[in-house]
């Protein structure tokens, strides 16, 4: 099973909740998650290193409803067991949140070739 859902929001409000634009597959309450890049830093010679950051859901909200489990289609309250101190000033924002093991490798460095037809 694949989940992807994009941050679009966080905050940190009791449990702390992230609001997600769903993409696809289900997430469902006590399922293990990670989020990526996650933390992002320079080691020591320079290199930029990402560290997932691993969580499990404990509840699922949309507007003012409970939910057991969310399919996609808009916004979904997320609530995690990850550290508050991670989500203050929108710091997850663009970040990808899926069942661990699921979501593609990060990649730094990006290299495009473009060429044009005449």
């Amino acid at each position: 099973m694949f989940v992807h859902v994009k941050i679009q929001y966080s905050c940190s409000v009791g449990v702390h909740e992230l609001l997600n634009s769903y993409m696809k597959g289900v997430l469902r309450v006590n399922q293990k998650i990670e989020v990526r890049p996650g933390i992002v830093m320079k080691d020591e010679n320079g290199k930029i290193k990402c560290t997932p950051i691993y969580s499990r859901i404990v509840s699922l909200y949309a507007e003012q409803n409970e939910l057991q489990f969310a399919v996609p289609g808009g916004l979904i309250g997320v609530g995690t067991t990850m550290d508050p101190t991670l989500t203050r000033a929108d710091r997850l924002v663009g970040q990808v949140l899926g069942e661990v093991g699921s979501l593609p490798d990060v990649y730094i460095e990006l290299e495009v070739s473009v060429f044009f037809a005449s």
